[in-house]
C-alpha cells in the first residue's frame, strides 16, 4: 500500500491532538476536583448525581425550615416561660394574702401590685415576633389577639389555629400556640369539679357561710367513676349543728342537687337533723360515696372541709364544665383583695333542723372564713392556668426535640448526598495525577516521532 507524505501528517497531526485532548481533560479534573465536568464524560455518574443533586436541595431546604421553626419555637417557648413565672408570682401572692394577720390597706397595696401584673399578663399575651406577627392569635398573625372591653374583661380576637412549617417529607410541626387555648380554656377548680361557699339555710348573707369551715379543691380518686353517666357532678354539701348535744356535735348530707337526693339513703334531704352522712370531725376529708338506701353509689371523688362549719353552712361541688381565663382569675383575685367579704354579726336564729325548733343560739357570720374560700378557689384557678402553661411548654419542649432530631437526622442524610455524588463525579487525585504525567510522557514521545517521521524522504539521501 502507498502512503502518502499528506496521509502521515494527518495521522501524525490527529495522534497528536488526541493525546493533547486527554492530557487537558485529565488537567482539567485536577483543576477543577471533578471527574465528570461534561454529562458526555459518564452519562450514567452524571444522570445519578443529578437525581441525589435534586434529593441534597430538598433535604437542605428542610434543614433551612427545622432552624427556622427551632427558632420561632424558642421565642414561643421563652415567651410561655415568662407567663408561667408571672403565674407562679401570683400565686404566691394568693398564698400570703391568705394570712389572717394581714390588714385589709395590706391587701390594698397587694391589689395595686397586681394591677401592673395584670398589664404585664396582658403583654405577654400580646407578644410580637421579630416581623411584628402576633405569637397567639392563631393564623390572624397581624390581628392582636387580647382586648380589653368597655366592662373590663379581655376577649380574645384571634382564632384557634396554629401555624405550621414542613420539616420534613411526611411531616409538619407547629411553631405557635393558639391563644384561645393557653389563656382562655382553664377548666375551673380542680379539673374535674369546683367548690365554694353556698350560704347558710337559715340566717346569712348571699353564699356566705357562717362557721369557720373552709373547703379545698376536692380530688377525683377514680375517674372512670366520677364520669360515669350517672354522676351529674352537681352536689351540695350541708351541715347541721346540735346545741342540745353537750359538746354540741356537727352532722352532715351530701345530696345530688340533679335528683334532689341524699347520696346515704337514696331519699329527698332530711329537712331535721341529725343529718344522714354521720357526725362530722373538723378536717375530715368526706367521700362522695354512700349506701344509698341499700343501693351503694361511689363517684369516685372526695373533698377535706377544715375548720367548724355552722349549723344550716352549705358547700357546693359543681363539675367543671364552664372554663375560667387566665385574666377573669387574676381579676377576680384582684376584686377580691380590694373588696373582702365583711365580717357578719351575732346574731339569735331559728335552727328547724335539730328535730324541734330552737332559738337564742349564738351564730358569728365569718368574713374572714368567706375570705378564705373565695381565695382557695382562685388558687385552684390559678393551679389550673399554670397546669395549662405547663402542658403547652412540655408540648412545645417535645416539638423542639423533634426538630433536633430531625436536624441530626437530615444532617447525616446530607454528608451521605456529599459522600454519594463525591464518588461519582469528583476526581480520585492519585489516579489522575499518575494518569497526566503519563499523558505527558506520551505527547512528548508523539511529538518526537512525528518530527523523526516527518523528516524522512529520499531528498535527504540525494
Amino acid at each position: 500500500m502507498r502512503v502518502s507524505t499528506a496521509q502521515l501528517y494527518d495521522v501524525g497531526i490527529t495522534g497528536l491532538q488526541r493525546n493533547q485532548s486527554s492530557l487537558l481533560n485529565t488537567q482539567n479534573q485536577l483543576s477543577t476536583g471533578k471527574r465528570v465536568i461534561n454529562p458526555s464524560d459518564d452519562p450514567v455518574a452524571s444522570a445519578r448525581a443529578l437525581v441525589l443533586g435534586q434529593s441534597q436541595n430538598v433535604n437542605s431546604q428542610y434543614l433551612t425550615n427545622q432552624k427556622a421553626a427551632n427558632s420561632q419555637l424558642q421565642l414561643v417557648e421563652g415567651t410561655v416561660g415568662s407567663l408561667n413565672d408571672l403565674l407562679q408570682y401570683i400565686r404566691s401572692q394568693a398564698v400570703a394574702a391568705g394570712n389572717p394577720a394581714l390588714t385589709n390597706s395590706e391587701r390594698q397595696s397587694m391589689a395595686s401590685d397586681l394591677e401592673s401584673r395584670f398589664q404585664d399578663l396582658l403583654g405577654i399575651a400580646n407578644s410580637q415576633d421579630g416581623t411584628g406577627q402576633y405569637l397567639f392569635s392563631g393564623f390572624q398573625g397581624q390581628t392582636k389577639p387580647f382586648a380589653v372591653t368597655s366592662t373590663g374583661a379581655v376577649q380574645y380576637q384571634g382564632d384557634d389555629g396554629q401555624i405550621s412549617v414542613q420539616v420534613s417529607s411526611s411531616r409538619q410541626i407547629a411553631i405557635t400556640d393558639a391563644g384561645s387555648d393557653l389563656f382562655m380554656r382553664i377548666r375551673q377548680g380542680n379539673g374535674s369539679f369546683a367548690t365554694a361557699t353556698s350560704g347558710n339555710t337559715f340566717n346569712a348573707p348571699t353564699n356566705q357561710n357562717l362557721g369557720t369551715g373552709v373547703i379545698d379543691q376536692g380530688s377525683v380518686l377514680d375517674p372512670t367513676k366520677w364520669n360515669a353517666a350517672t354522676n351529674s357532678g352537681s352536689f351540695s354539701v350541708k351541715f347541721a349543728r346540735d346545741y342540745t348535744a353537750s359538746p354540741p356535735t356537727t352532722t352532715y348530707d351530701i345530696v345530688d342537687t340533679t335528683s334532689n337526693t341524699s347520696i346515704f339513703t337514696g331519699a329527698a334531704p332530711s329537712a331535721t337533723g341529725p343529718l344522714p352522712g354521720g357526725t362530722f370531725v373538723p378536717g375530715q376529708t368526706l367521700t362522695l360515696a354512700g349506701p344509698n338506701g341499700g343501693a351503694p353509689v361511689d363517684y369516685g371523688a372526695s373533698i377535706t372541709i377544715t375548720g367548724q362549719p355552722e349549723d344550716g353552712d352549705t358547700f357546693s361541688i359543681s363539675p367543671s364544665k364552664s372554663n375560667q381565663d387566665i385574666f377573669q382569675t387574676v381579676q377576680s383575685f384582684i376584686n377580691l383583695l380590694k373588696n373582702p367579704p365583711t365580717q357578719g354579726t351575732s346574731q339569735n336564729v331559728t335552727h328547724s333542723n335539730l328535730g324541734a325548733t330552737a332559738t337564742g343560739y349564738n351564730i358569728n357570720g365569718s368574713g374572714t372564713t368567706e375570705f378564705a374560700n373565695q381565695l382557695g378557689g382562685i388558687i385552684s384557678n390559678l393551679d389550673q392556668a399554670l397546669d395549662k402553661v405547663n402542658t403547652v411548654r412540655a408540648s412545645q419542649g417535645s416539638r423542639m426535640n423533634e426538630l433536633d432530631s430531625l436536624t441530626s437526622a437530615g444532617q447525616a442524610m446530607d454528608t451521605q448526598y456529599q459522600s454519594s455524588i463525591s464518588d461519582l463525579v469528583d476526581v480520585d487525585y492519585y489516579s489522575a495525577i499518575s494518569q497526566l504525567s503519563k499523558q505527558s510522557v506520551q505527547l512528548e514521545a508523539a511529538q518526537k516521532a512525528f518530527v523523526q517521521i516527518t523528516s524522512l524522504g529520499l531528498f535527504k539521501l540525494l
